[in-house]
C-alpha cells in the first residue's frame, strides 16, 4: 500500500516537472503527463535528444532518448523535490547552451 500512495507523489512531481520544463524556451512537452513519465521535445533547440541527454548527464541529470528529438524524464520515489529543482536548473542551463 505504501508504494501505491507514493505513486501519487511521483505523478505530482512529474506534473510539476513538466510544467516547469514547458516554461523553458525551445522545450515542448510531448505527452499528457498522467503518470511519472515526461517526454520533452528538444527539436527547437537545434540539438538531438542524444546530445541533450549526454550534456544533462554531465550535469548529474539522468534521462533517456525517446526518438531523434525526444527526451524522457521519470520521477520516482527516491527523487526528492530538491533534486527536481536541481534537474530543472540543469535542464535550463543545457537548453541555453544548445540554442
Amino acid at each position: 500500500m505504501h508504494m501505491r500512495e507514493r505513486l501519487t507523489e511521483d505523478h505530482e512531481s512529474a506534473q510539476y516537472l513538466a510544467q516547469q520544463l514547458s516554461q523553458i524556451k525551445g522545450i515542448e512537452i510531448a505527452n499528457q503527463v498522467d503518470t511519472n513519465i515526461i517526454v520533452a521535445d528538444v527539436k527547437n533547440l537545434n540539438t538531438t535528444s542524444e546530445e541533450f541527454v549526454e550534456i544533462l548527464k554531465t550535469e548529474g541529470v539522468l534521462s533517456g532518448t525517446f526518438g531523434p528529438s525526444y527526451v524522457r524524464f521519470v520521477t520516482h520515489y527516491d527523487v526528492t523535490k530538491e533534486q527536481i529543482e536541481e534537474a530543472i536548473d540543469a535542464i535550463q542551463k543545457t537548453a541555453n547552451q544548445a540554442k
